[in-house]
């Protein structure tokens, strides 16, 4: 008997933390830098034909919560999930960079992400939201469709591509 029940999502079962840790052989590590639980056991078998997809390295985590973090402070969730979106969608798309760090750091006519520039971007530990919103967009999550461009202002350029606004943030397609 669990205390909790299983809940099946996008044919992913989720079953309670601690009904697993009493019950199965392992060793559970928490990193609380990037909100991640590593549990290890020689109990655990697969087919090793099946690939095991990995949606992101930590290090494109760490990357997009950092922008995602200086990009929109105090924010709601769904601004920095939206901004995550945003980076996400450059990465997809075949007009900017295609990885996570070099979309942040891209340069022409204009930086695209400013803060991104100043020195203490590089050792900025993100807030526990801004990770969540990374994650999220990571795995999948979005609330601005295929959006490549936000600002706090209205472009009159594009206001034809106006998708949504967001805590008084403007998105584009």
């Amino acid at each position: 008997m669990m205390d909790a029940p299983t809940v099946v999502i996008d044919d992913r079962v989720y079953a309670p933390l601690n009904f697993l840790m009493e019950r199965f052989p392992a060793t559970f590590a928490w990193n609380d830098s990037n909100l991640t639980l590593t549990i290890q056991s020689d109990q655990f078998e697969w087919d090793e034909t099946d690939p095991i997809v990995i949606p992101y390295t930590d290090e494109d985590l760490l990357w997009l919560a950092r922008i995602v973090n200086v990009e929109s402070s105090d924010s709601s969730m769904d601004m920095k999930l939206a901004i995550a979106n945003v980076v996400l969608n450059r990465v997809k798309s075949s007009n900017f960079p295609s990885t996570v760090y070099d979309v942040i750091y891209q340069e022409g006519k204009y930086k695209q992400f400013p803060p991104a520039h100043r020195e203490s971007f590089l050792t900025l530990q993100p807030s526990k939201n801004s990770i969540v919103a990374a994650k999220k967009a990571l795995t999948g999550e979005n609330n601005v469709g295929e959006c490549l461009y936000f600002n706090n202002r209205p472009f009159s350029s594009k206001a034809d591509d106006l998708y949504i606004i967001i805590d008084g943030e403007y998105f584009y397609e």
